[in-house]
């Protein structure tokens, strides 16, 4: 008797199947394992940290790295006094901090309940992602070594020019709260905040003597007093605050 020697069948469903397990794996690992490349602009913000939820006006992220390697941190005093400072990156030193984001799975999905409330967001030329991270994991260390200037040379941040907001303090989140208002030299700047928001509903551009006295003033508590009332002021400076 002749032996019939069964024959595979050919099948193009497992061709597609196999194809398409191969096209998600290599689009996984690319979405997961982006390249080290971004705009250098120094217009362009790479990294930064961002909160959850409502911000005040002038909030300054923790930390935030320009495309030219340029990094703005914050910094607090025990008496909560904030302190900015700032410094520059070299190129090859922005992209090893992005690679190590990388390594430590960054890109990849996580579900935490470790997850830190500040999050972080990385922009490159062909991925962007901004996701919160485990704050006892690597990227909880990478975003500490950002937040303490990435171990350039620092010096203090002084702005050139700033947009000054008032608004009555009864009008505000902290109406009720007690606080120590600084008093504003009246005599020297703006001599009343009756009409100030009417004035500059997009707020008051200031410079010079006054953004210095303004700024020290929001570095370290936002309430001021003028003629008896207490006013919350917040400041706006181009491309550090958000």
């Amino acid at each position: 008797m002749k032996k019939i020697t069964p024959r595979l069948q050919f099948s193009w469903s497992y061709v597609i199947l196999i194809a398409s397990c191969v096209c998600f794996l290599i689009y996984k690992y690319d979405r997961e394992h982006p390249k080290a490349e971004w705009n250098t602009s120094p217009d362009n913000v790479v990294i930064s940290s961002n909160v959850f939820g409502e911000i005040d006006y002038g909030y300054i992220p923790d930390f935030r790295v320009w495309g030219d390697g340029r990094i703005v941190w914050v910094e607090h005093d025990q008496d909560f006094t904030r302190k900015v400072y700032e410094g520059y990156l070299s190129q090859n030193q922005l992209k090893e901090i992005i690679e190590q984001f990388v390594d430590a799975g960054y890109y990849k999905w996580f579900g935490n309940k470790n997850s830190s409330p500040v999050n972080i967001s990385i922009g490159l030329l062909n991925s962007y992602k901004q996701d919160s991270f485990d704050t006892n994991g690597k990227i909880s260390k990478l975003a500490e070594y950002l937040e303490s200037g990435a171990g350039v040379d620092a010096k203090e941040f002084i702005p050139t020019v700033g947009y000054l907001y008032v608004f009555p303090i009864k009008k505000t989140a902290y109406k009720n709260t007690n606080v120590i208002p600084v008093q504003w030299a009246g005599n020297k700047y703006e001599s009343s905040f009756e009409n100030f928001e009417r004035t500059f509903p997009s707020g008051k551009e200031i410079s010079d003597d006054e953004l210095d006295f303004v700024w020290q003033i929001v570095n370290h508590s936002p309430f001021i007093k003028l003629d008896d009332k207490i006013y919350w002021i917040a400041l706006e400076i181009p491309q550090i605050t958000y």
